[in-house]
């Protein structure tokens, strides 16, 4: 089978936002694979930064050597054509070949212009690609679909919605360390918000509503660098007593600020589908989130609300005001669910074929498969049947396809099944290569009597 091949660059970063989508859906598809017959690989920008990935069993890690732009440009497009991969892009990294799938977590760039110019336009080419060449289109919720579908033209049936989960945080020992770190913050006594210091996250809110609540206390994690609120906020934010910036946190430290909150806020005007809420939901934590963007089609309920754009909010009322249980929220969304999700939609690479109009599909590795054996699967709509057997090495496979497909529609002629047909057709064509000879300097032929002499037939 041809290898599926994930672009695994994002992993090198720290694993937050994007990187843990990516990192997520990797490490719980991979146990699923056990069995499937699948040749699943996962590729990254080999330049010296460590890959943050436990290790895997059935998916195969494969270090690519290239400096920063060469890589998507030239060097993974060209591993893609040796080995006739299908590329999936989980990171919005989308190339330019038909034989893709991508997701785009979302497409803020196009919508606000809080990125600097240049990045603008490449994410603009990025998402031209996306709908030039992805065979299928997926996002993290369905206010990002229909975005996507009016900003790029992309038509909506194109267009499919993976959720991300919230079960990392579950296994993780909450490290209260991280209070050490922020003298003057008492547990239950303030409130929480996550992420990077972006414009369109809208971490002026909280400085805002800071400066007007003198006595409440606030932590804003995940960027320490004032600066992205723009010269003139930094100093205003800098010299906001009540409100301490411990920069980046583990998933520990995380994990004790958002069990030790009264409340977390999240006031961004812009999501693809934010996955910090649904974290703080896990844990216990009540929420408090913009109107605005996805957010209440993700959590409907089980949040309080706040116009983004209003800073004269009473904190004490809000989060006096009742939320619905999110046990809902939390059944809905997981990355348990994601993986298979992925796992479904890879296979079905080979029910599209079918559903052309072919009764079964047959996908063979041949040559093309890097391992030893040479693995066929067939697939009749509802089940893989994975037929492996020993490479024949060395061989000469000019007309091995032909004569694979010859020999099972001579099995079918003769009244075997089609599982039948499949299996003595791989064994004719192993007896073929066995029996092959050199025709010229260049190629040589298989031996279409091999089999019935090795039998005495």
């Amino acid at each position: 089978m041809n290898p599926i091949v994930i672009n695994g660059t994002v992993l090198c970063d720290p694993i937050t936002g994007i990187p843990r989508f990516v990192y997520e859906v990797v490490t719980r598809l991979d146990p699923l694979l056990e069995g499937t017959g699948l040749d699943m690989r996962l590729c990254y920008r080999d330049d010296g930064r460590p890959l943050h990935l436990p290790e895997l069993k059935n998916i195969k890690i494969v270090p690519l050597k290239a400096i920063k732009y060469s890589y998507n440009l030239v060097v993974l497009p060209r591993y893609l054509r040796k080995h006739h991969a299908f590329y999936v892009g989980l990171a919005s990294d989308m190339l330019m070949t038909r034989r893709s799938v991508v997701v785009l977590h979302d497409i803020r760039p196009l919508v606000m212009k809080t990125d600097r110019a240049f990045f603008r336009f490449k994410f603009w080419f990025h998402c031209l690609s996306t709908k030039w060449f992805a065979r299928r289109v997926f996002t993290v919720s369905d206010n990002q679909r229909h975005l996507i579908s009016e900003r790029l033209g992309i038509p909506l049936d194109k267009i499919g919605v993976t959720y991300n989960g919230w079960e990392h945080l579950q296994n993780v020992q909450p490290d209260m360390t991280v209070f050490d770190k922020l003298p003057g913050v008492k547990k239950k006594e303030y409130y929480y918000a996550l992420g990077s210091l972006a414009g369109h996250k809208n971490f002026k809110w909280v400085r805002e509503v800071a400066a007007r609540n003198p006595d409440k206390t606030f932590v804003v994690a995940g960027g320490k660098d004032l600066a992205a609120f723009g010269s003139a906020e930094a100093d205003a934010a800098q010299n906001t007593s009540n409100i301490f910036y411990p920069g980046y946190v583990t998933d520990g430290q995380n994990k004790a600020l958002m069990q030790n909150c009264k409340g977390f806020l999240h006031p961004a005007v812009f999501e693809g589908f934010g996955i910090p809420p649904l974290e703080a939901l896990s844990l216990g934590a009540p929420i408090a989130l913009a109107r605005a963007s996805c957010l209440p089609e993700l959590y409907g309920d089980t949040a309080r609300y706040f116009d983004p754009y209003d800073y004269d909010v009473d904190l004490d009322a809000l989060f006096a005001k009742p939320a619905a249980p999110p046990d809902k929220v939390l059944a809905k969304y997981s990355w348990e669910k994601t993986a298979r999700f992925w796992l479904d939609e890879i296979k079905e690479a080979a029910g599209r074929i079918k559903e052309l109009g072919a009764g079964y599909v047959v996908i063979k590795s041949g040559s093309r498969n890097d391992s030893r054996e040479a693995v066929d699967v067939l697939y009749d709509g509802r089940e893989f049947t994975i037929a492996s057997a020993p490479k024949i090495e060395p061989c000469y496979n000019h007309g091995a396809g032909c004569t694979y497909s010859a020999a099972i529609t001579a099995g079918l002629a003769n009244g075997l099944s089609v599982r039948e047909a499949v299996e003595l057709a791989k064994k004719f064509v192993a007896a073929a290569l066995r029996g092959s000879f050199k025709l010229n300097e260049y190629s040589g032929a298989t031996n279409h009597c091999a089999y019935r002499l090795e039998n005495n037939k």
